[in-house]
Formats: C-alpha cells, sequence, structure tokens
C-alpha cells in the first residue's frame, strides 16, 4: 500500500476509537444505578431525549380525539371514557408560545375576540371547595359565564367520580406538558367540588385525593402554569337559616306517609327551626371533612313509628357510634380539627360569603379571571323568623364552624396586605369602585356592572343536531366537548356549547344564568 493510503487508514482507525471512548462515557455518565426509583429514571430518561425544537409558524393545536361532526354529538350522548393517571414528571422549559393555529375544518375552533373578551391568559386551573349555602351556587354560575364567554373550560360535574377525577388529572396534566412545550394553546380550566351529583367520591376524598393531586400539579407546573384553590364559608346562624330555609323547611310541611314516616313531616324533622338544628352540629366544617356523615344533614333527626294512627317519636334517629363508616360519628375531634386546620392552611384564597365582593376581585388577581360582574343566586330562598331562630341555639352546637369563619376571615385580611399592602388600600382602590359599579337590569341587581354578552350558550345536544349546529370546541379546553360538565346539572340530557346568533330560538339550558 502507497503511504498516503496507509495514512488514510491510520485516520479513520483513530476517529472509531475516539467515538467508541466519547460513547462509553456518556453512558457511564447517564446509567441508571441498579434499584433506582422512577423520579431517576425519568431524570435519566429525559437527559437523553434531545432538545425540543422550536415550533413550526403554525402549529397545529393538540388534538387526541376526532374532530368531526358526528362524533362530537356522539360524546355527548354517551358517558365519558376513563384510563388510568399516568405518573408525573418534570415539564420541559417552556418555549415561546407559538402563533394561532388555523381551525380543522371538520369543527368550528374558535379564540377570544381580544377587542370584545381580552386576550387569553396564561395556563391555568383553579379547584373551587364548595360547602353547603355559603356562595358556592353564585361561584358555580359564575364559572358558567366565563365558558359561555369564551374565556375558560368546567369540565367536571360538582360530584366527580374516582374514574372522572383520574382522567381528568391525566388529560390535564398531559397538555399543560404540550403547551410547555409549544404544542397547543394554554388550558384555562375550573373545577368545582362539592358532591352527591352525580357522585360524592370528590367531595369524600377532596382532603386526601383531590387536594394533593392539585398540588402535585401546581409543583410541576410552577412558571409555565397557576394552580390555585379556593374555599368559602360563612357566619353560622346565616348559614343554618339559609339551609333550613332552603332544604328542611319543605321537609317539615311534607304530609304524613305512613310508608315513609323517617321522610317528611314536624315529627321526624321538627317541629320548627330549633328542633331540626339541634340535631346537626357543625355543618360546614363537617362537610368540609366530609367523613363525618354529611347525609345526615338532610334527613330527619327523630326516628318515627305509628302509634294509634298518628306519628310518634321514639327518640333521635342519629345514635353516636350506631351507624358505622362514615356515619358512625359526627362529633368534631381534636384530630379532626387539626385535619381542618392543614386543609385550611392549604388553600390559596380562603374568604367568607359576607365578604363575597372582595373575593371575587382577588379571585380575579390570584387566577387572571375577567368580567367579574354577577348577581346573587338564591337570594330570597330563606324563611321567615318561626320564633326560635336564635343565635344562641346555634352557637351552642357550632364551636368548630365558628372557629372556621373566624379563621377564615383573618386568613382573607392577611391576603388582602400581602396582595395590595393594606386592607384599606385594597377598599379604595379595588372595592368600593368595584361596589359603586352596581346596575340593575331586568329585575336583577349586578354587581360590578352589567355583563358582556356571551357569544355561546349550552343547548340540548338533540336540539342543536335537528337545527344541524355545529359545536364549538374551545382552543383553553382539554376534554372533549367541554368534558363532564357538560351534562346539565338539572335534569340530565347532554348538552352542547354553541354560536348563540345561530341559536336564538333553541332554548338556553346552562351558562345564561348572568345574561
Amino acid at each position: 500500500l502507497s503511504g498516503a493510503r496507509w495514512f488514510q487508514i491510520t485516520i479513520a482507525a483513530a476517529l472509531i476509537i475516539v467515538s467508541a471512548i466519547a460513547c462509553v462515557r456518556i453512558h457511564a455518565q447517564h446509567r441508571i444505578p441498579r434499584g433506582a426509583s422512577e423520579a431517576t429514571i425519568e431524570v435519566h430518561r429525559r437527559a437523553l431525549e434531545p432538545a425540543p425544537r422550536a415550533p413550526a409558524a403554525v402549529a397545529p393545536p393538540l388534538r387526541r380525539y376526532s374532530n368531526t361532526r358526528t362524533e362530537i354529538f356522539r360524546r355527548a350522548a354517551a358517558p365519558p371514557m376513563f384510563a388510568p393517571q399516568e405518573p408525573s414528571g418534570p415539564p420541559a422549559p417552556p418555549p415561546a408560545p407559538p402563533p394561532p393555529a388555523p381551525p380543522p375544518t371538520t369543527q368550528r375552533t374558535e379564540r377570544s375576540s381580544a377587542s370584545s373578551l381580552g386576550a387569553p391568559e396564561a395556563c391555568a386551573l383553579h379547584v373551587f371547595r364548595h360547602v353547603s349555602k355559603a356562595g358556592g351556587t353564585t361561584v358555580r354560575f359564575f364559572f358558567d359565564k366565563l365558558v359561555t364567554l369564551g374565556e375558560w373550560e368546567y369540565p367536571l360535574p360538582y360530584g366527580a367520580s374516582e374514574a372522572a377525577w383520574v382522567e381528568f388529572v391525566k388529560t390535564w396534566r398531559r397538555e399543560a406538558r404540550a403547551y410547555a412545550r409549544g404544542l397547543r394553546d394554554a388550558p384555562k380550566t375550573l373545577v368545582e367540588v362539592r358532591g352527591h351529583m352525580p357522585d360524592n367520591w370528590s367531595a369524600r376524598h377532596f382532603l386526601d385525593r383531590v387536594l394533593p393531586d392539585v398540588e402535585a400539579l401546581r409543583d410541576e407546573f410552577r412558571g409555565s402554569c397557576s394552580v390555585t384553590t379556593s374555599f368559602l364559608t360563612r357566619d353560622p346562624f346565616s348559614q343554618y337559616k339559609s339551609f333550613y330555609g332552603y332544604y328542611i323547611k319543605k321537609m317539615q310541611a311534607k304530609a304524613v306517609d305512613f310508608e315513609r314516616l323517617n321522610e317528611g313531616g314536624e315529627a321526624a324533622f321538627g317541629a320548627n327551626f330549633a328542633e331540626w338544628a339541634v340535631n346537626v352540629p357543625d355543618m360546614q366544617t363537617r362537610e368540609l371533612l366530609h367523613d363525618k356523615c354529611v347525609p345526615q344533614m338532610r334527613e330527619g333527626g327523630y326516628e318515627v313509628r305509628p302509634t294509634m294512627g298518628e306519628p310518634t317519636r321514639i327518640g333521635k334517629r342519629w345514635r353516636e357510634g350506631a351507624r358505622g363508616g362514615d356515619c358512625d360519628s359526627i362529633t368534631i375531634s381534636d384530630e379532626d380539627w387539626t385535619r381542618v386546620e392543614d386543609a385550611l392552611s392549604r388553600f390559596d384564597v380562603v374568604s367568607t360569603m359576607e365578604r363575597f365582593n372582595e373575593f371575587m376581585l382577588v379571585l380575579g388577581r390570584v387566577t387572571g379571571m375577567k368580567h367579574l360582574q354577577y348577581s346573587h343566586s338564591n337570594k330570597g330562598r330563606e324563611t321567615s323568623d318561626d320564633g326560635t331562630m336564635r343565635p344562641d341555639v346555634i352557637a351552642n352546637i357550632t364551636t368548630h364552624d365558628e372557629a372556621l369563619h373566624a379563621y377564615a376571615d383573618k386568613a382573607f385580611d392577611k391576603l388582602l396586605v400581602d396582595l395590595y399592602g393594606s386592607v384599606d388600600a385594597f377598599k379604595r382602590d379595588e372595592y368600593q369602585p368595584y361596589v359603586d359599579a352596581t346596575a340593575q337590569h331586568n329585575g336583577k341587581s349586578f354587581v360590578g356592572g352589567i355583563p358582556e354578552p356571551s357569544p355561546y350558550k349550552w343547548v340540548k345536544a338533540t336540539d342543536a343536531e335537528v337545527q344541524g349546529l355545529t359545536p364549538v370546541q374551545l382552543p383553553m379546553w382539554v376534554m372533549p366537548n367541554g368534558g363532564g360538565q357538560a351534562w346539565a346539572y338539572a335534569g340530565g340530557d347532554p348538552v352542547v356549547m354553541v354560536r348563540r346568533d345561530e341559536a336564538e330560538s333553541l332554548r338556553c339550558v346552562k351558562g345564561c344564568t348572568f345574561d
């Protein structure tokens, strides 16, 4: 061989040797130790991944479901499918958000008008914990309004099953990661947890499953998505009066049914406010914990049997230790109260119904919600005083609810100082202009002014299909067709969201309360 040929062979061999040494070093650097945890394995896996490329000039929105019109109506009429939750991992560093994606030709995908509704906010998830008769229905209708304004998603019913919650967390995590990598619009999602319809799971497991899951999402997406929580409580005497007028008074007035003596009538539910109230201590604290026999709050407090053709009380229906499970006790122990204090310390916003206007302003500040105009719901439902509605009656059975309310009031003042410098500055610069803008319209009083018209509304899916209307799919949604909340909570008929100007003749099923 010539000298030049030997030189070429020598250089090639040297390059092969150098490459082999480099590969060995990389393997040693990222070798996964034997017995490593899932978190360690994930770190090594991500270290070997190529860096994400910058998004193309036009990035299509991430869609993992059919966009066909037939499929939209099929999903509206069928229960959602669920899958097990995927393990979490640290998100990739977020690149610059991509430009708006073009809508698919088979389904209308719309972006909120920056001029009329405000540009979309950053990725956000907010979870509101609702307890009975403490302003939660007004919050729900406000959330509905934000959806029909085209700004947020509200995908779960307020009583979500375990399967629905697991599917939601998995989906939201996946879509938030996609957003962080520049593959879709920012998710903006609202969740309410109350329980009992259609499922009790989310409320029953709020403290041991739902709240920890939300906190895990907050930790994973810190810096790219805002994940927040809130809770409202109410002065116990006012809450008991409202609960009595809304749920109990009608049960006391029911005609006696000897086949169902414990389901109505004064013998079972008490002859007045005081006779009912003494059997249901600390309702708000128990509902927050949700393992202290919450169903007992709406039951008759007395066991009844027929005697000589008349219903006769034979004692209290609920007895300590007699029912088992969650209904074995309705007494708040020291350990229970420790759980309550821990939960309260973990909410981002804790306030009272008496400060609802202030709560709304702070909610807007913390979450980026806009259009804070609202009208109070369920006003006028409370019954008149029957002579037994005395604060001392309630004070004796709500020592923990009183402490809950006092904590919320104090915590909210501290939050105002943190956000605005002082309570006085907040009331001068934010609160007073907000309440001064209150206006009357169609017999309703709207705090903050008249709400903007909604470009969308929810209608029955069958009506929309008959009319040939195409349901909208908004770019901030992570669940198909709005998810479970598309099922109207009063009734059960599947619904879809459509453009209001295309559905003037169709009855609005929900989302129109503040219109």
